[in-house]
């Protein structure tokens, strides 16, 4: 092992061994870590050690595999009351809601709201329950123009003749929601309970994630992040802060910063 390559190795395990220290205080921030390794990578780069070279670096943020002290969901169903709902379909979704019910514990909270007159309402409905979340009433358009932001909207459709273009659309401009047909309404509880089991292993909720330079040592290019948003908050620094919405339990989240030297 050369000499580099040892103290690059001796670097990233001492960074490593204050990232873990008891004294919550003496860990160092994400952008010192950044700075730390954008200079190190600098120092021994022998091709090209005084030119300005363009450098990657990979974030990963990795939820706690405890749920023990998980945050409180706050969970708003929005139930179709219309007579296209009445009969089975009707008792099999009251029996879904009370599933949902026994799995709730006194942390979190559950609002419903309800319609009726089926797709017409579908888009009252959702800005109904946007407002019980945000206290803030969404305007114009049909269902599937309301602006949902970062809540994620998971919508069931039972039965061949739901509206599952509206549906699928209202969750896919949501952040991290699904659409779920259920052919079979017996089937229902099965499909809330899927869905529920992810919502009560969540970790951090409106987890977001801000990358800064330190000092004048390195300037950030770019953040690569997928097709989670984000906004540069400083024009000059460059400082970006990426949202990830919620963060499962043990699920991983990655961020490649593109880094230039000062």
């Amino acid at each position: 092992m050369s000499l580099d390559t040892s103290q690059e190795v001796k670097t990233c395990i001492e960074v490593a061994l204050r990232c873990v220290d008891s004294d919550r205080v003496r860990r160092p921030t994400i952008a010192e870590i950044v700075d730390e390794l954008v200079q190190l990578v600098i120092k021994n780069n022998k091709e090209a050690p005084f030119k300005e070279n363009s450098q990657k670096l990979m974030l990963e943020l990795t939820g706690s595999d405890s749920t023990i002290d998980r945050p409180g969901l706050d969970l708003v169903a929005i139930l179709d009351m219309s007579g296209s709902m009445s009969g089975e379909k009707m008792s099999e979704l009251k029996i879904a809601m009370q599933f949902v019910l026994r799995k709730l514990c006194p942390i979190d909270r559950l609002s419903i709201v309800s319609f009726s007159d089926g797709g017409t309402n579908i888009r009252d409905g959702l800005q109904t329950g946007l407002k019980v979340l945000a206290d803030r009433k969404n305007r114009g358009g049909d269902a599937a123009q309301v602006i949902v932001g970062n809540v994620p909207v998971y919508t069931f459709g039972f039965g061949p003749y739901s509206d599952s273009e509206v549906l699928n659309a209202v969750t896919a401009k949501s952040m991290g929601g699904t659409f779920s047909v259920v052919h079979d309404m017996s089937g229902l509880t099965m499909a809330f309970s899927q869905c529920l089991s992810g919502l009560l292993t969540v970790a951090d909720q409106d987890l977001n994630l801000t990358v800064s330079h330190v000092g004048d040592k390195s300037m950030i290019q770019k953040v690569i992040a997928g097709s989670y948003w984000q906004t540069r908050q400083d024009a000059e620094s460059g400082s970006v802060t990426v949202g990830f919405g919620d963060l499962y339990s043990k699920e991983v989240r990655k961020v490649i910063v593109n880094l230039l030297p000062g």
